[in-house]
């Protein structure tokens, strides 16, 4: 009887623990604070966020690896990478496109 409460709660915990969609809600995250940064035009702070999403995306990539195809998350790097160069250059319009893009990819990769 023990043996069997413990199986049902390591199932239980396993599958507690494959709720976060492998790294979306820190992608997410990242983004959501990118734009309300971008609507205050704070580019300091979106400069520091952009790099923090970089390192999120660097932390995460052998995650992204496993679900999604190489052209995908190729594109996400580059896309982070026009991103910096368009808060570097102070580029409103190139940024909120480059956020949207990011936004895009996203929401494909963690949509299979």
């Amino acid at each position: 009887m023990l043996k069997k409460i413990i199986g049902m709660f390591v199932i239980v915990l396993i599958l507690s623990g494959c709720s976060n969609l492998i790294g979306k809600e820190e992608f997410t995250n990242a983004l959501d604070q990118l734009e309300h940064s971008m609507e205050q035009k704070e580019w300091r702070q979106l400069k520091s966020q952009g790099n923090d999403l970089l390192n999120i995306y660097d932390a995460n990539k052998w995650k992204l690896q496993l679900i999604g195809v190489e052209q995908e998350y190729e594109e996400l790097y580059e896309t982070i990478h026009k991103l910096l160069v368009a808060i570097e250059e102070k580029d409103i319009t190139e940024t909120k496109i480059q956020l949207a893009t990011i936004k895009t990819i996203i929401t494909n990769m963690y949509s299979l």
